[in-house]
């Protein structure tokens, strides 16, 4: 089983030999099998070419004016971009003691002069495989170290933000229960809104936090239904308008063509509850959010704009992963999941994303939709 059967597709491999007619012989050979080939015919020619783009196997000979092969290989083993990239010596050099050499510097292989066509690919198909699965479980493990890591900061993130609400709770409870026949109706009003807040606090917490879970194992559920995406646009923001309150100034346009789109409304509901929660919590009281909804035959575009603190360039490119917040956030409260979320959700929907954002500026974040079952399942 070679090339093709064994799954290298556009698999890259580098000979590198002095003797013309060998490089042309092993070129052909594996170029025959679907490998694509470059070639080399000096050590430090090799060097160059392999460290700019280096290959997923090196078939090296040891016998080279200038540079030997040997040489070659313990500068490949020292440079982190190519140490684990397999290097098989093929040499007319049989003596144990040359062997030995070629897998002291860091060789996986050596092959002895002349050789055989079929070990030759046989040797080079099972290297190939052992080099692919390496780099699989270097990519799990990798994976892993990033899920414990995940799973860390969710314990102090969970252990925080969970404690303040829990407290704030507790305190009102009892503030309610020592005081309250001696607290103002509307003293005992506020302790009870204080309360709701924080046990919605808590719940969307909760919520975004199994979000998050269910997505990392894969089982986050795309459950799309006929929404009146105007009428649902308009609920949210008057939910937020009467959290708010008059610190925020709401500025909407909401296309009244937006009638019956086929989205998953639990999960449109976290992109939208997300991102004007962001809005409102980097931006200075007395700023205004802005809310416009757009749609067209098969889309629907969404965009939340605000006057915040805005996403340093630096921090952009890590901002859709869970648990990172901005440099510039400060003290201001927040777990790092809204946009995870966010980006999560739109991905299940088939739609995009898109944030336009400048430091002390503002930012405003787009979304487009399918708004179509078969669309949506489509791209799903």
């Amino acid at each position: 089983m070679h090339n093709t059967e064994a799954g290298f597709s556009d698999t890259n491999i580098m000979i590198v030999d002095d003797a013309l007619p060998n490089l042309r012989i092993l070129s052909d050979m594996l170029s025959q099998h679907g490998y694509e080939v470059r070639g080399a015919a000096d050590g430090h020619t090799a060097l160059m070419a392999i460290r700019a783009e280096p290959p997923d196997l090196i078939l090296l000979d040891v016998m080279m004016p200038d540079m030997n092969g040997y040489e070659v290989c313990r500068q490949l083993k020292q440079d982190e971009r190519t140490r684990d990239v397999p290097v098989l010596f093929i040499s007319a050099l049989d003596d144990v003691r040359d062997r030995v050499k070629g897998f002291q510097v860091g060789a996986a292989d050596y092959i002895t002069k002349p050789f055989q066509i079929e070990e030759v690919l046989a040797r080079v198909d099972t290297h190939l495989t052992l080099y692919r699965l390496q780099r699989q479980l270097k990519q799990a493990l990798a994976r892993e170290m990033e899920l414990s890591e995940m799973r860390a900061r969710f314990l102090m993130m969970a252990s925080h933000d969970l404690r303040n609400p829990l407290t704030s709770i507790r305190l009102n409870s009892e503030s309610l229960s020592l005081y309250g026949d001696r607290l103002s109706t509307e003293k005992k009003q506020e302790k009870f809104q204080q309360i709701e807040i924080n046990i919605k606090r808590m719940i969307s917490l909760l919520d975004d936090l199994l979000i998050v879970s269910r997505s990392e194992v894969g089982k986050l559920v795309f459950s799309p239904e006929t929404v009146d995406l105007g009428a649902f646009c308009n609920e949210i923001l008057a939910d937020f308008q009467t959290t708010v309150g008059s610190a925020h100034e709401f500025q909407s346009a909401i296309d009244a063509g937006c009638k019956h789109a086929v989205v998953d409304q639990r999960l449109l509901h976290h992109i939208l509850s997300n991102l004007l929660s962001n809005a409102i919590k980097y931006s200075p009281k007395g700023s205004i959010i802005t809310f416009e909804l757009t749609c067209s035959d098969d889309q629907a575009m969404f965009c939340i704009g605000d006057e915040g603190i805005g996403i340093p360039e630096a921090t952009q490119r890590r901002l859709f992963e869970a648990f990172h917040r901005a440099d510039n956030v400060g003290a201001i409260p927040g777990t790092g999941l809204g946009l995870t979320i966010v980006k999560q959700a739109v991905d299940l929907h088939g739609g995009a994303i898109t944030v336009d954002t400048s430091k002390d500026v503002g930012t405003t974040v787009s979304v487009v939709l399918p708004t179509k079952l078969a669309d949506a399942a489509l791209k799903h």
